[in-house]
């Protein structure tokens, strides 16, 4: 099975069975199509499966507001048990907080400056649902 899904802005890896990690292109203007392109990643990669996700971004990675209007679709939470959010950039951080003020996720969502301490958050979370 290829764990490594390449779209038009991101990269997706497979890291377990239940775990995803996306990667955006610095640059990139994530738009609608861009997210509905993610969930047939997901999907090539997990089948029907919930999981949990990693994104990544870049500083100059951007997302337009069609796309933060489905910030909150049931189809994009439905998929996903948990999602960590790596931002590094102190503007895109303040718009993903105020976007999750007015625009809550169905599925549990935190964000974090650095790519470890998302990773530790996910994997709490894993084993947590494993003991339960």
């Amino acid at each position: 099975m290829n764990r490594t899904l390449k779209t038009s802005i991101a990269k997706v890896i497979l890291l377990a069975d239940d775990f995803l990690r996306i990667e955006y292109e610095p640059g990139s203007e994530i738009d609608l199509v861009h997210l509905e392109e993610n969930l047939q990643a997901y999907e090539q990669l997990l089948g029907s499966r919930r999981f949990y996700l990693l994104s990544v971004t870049s500083p100059d990675v951007t997302i337009t507001p069609r796309a933060r209007n489905f910030w909150g679709a049931r189809k994009r939470s439905s998929v996903k048990i948990a999602e960590a959010f790596v931002i590094k950039n102190t503007a895109q951080m303040l718009i993903a907080n105020f976007v999750m003020r007015f625009q809550p996720s169905e599925h549990e969502v935190k964000f974090f400056n650095n790519e470890k301490r998302a990773v530790g958050w996910i994997y709490s979370l894993r084993k947590n649902a494993i003991k339960k």
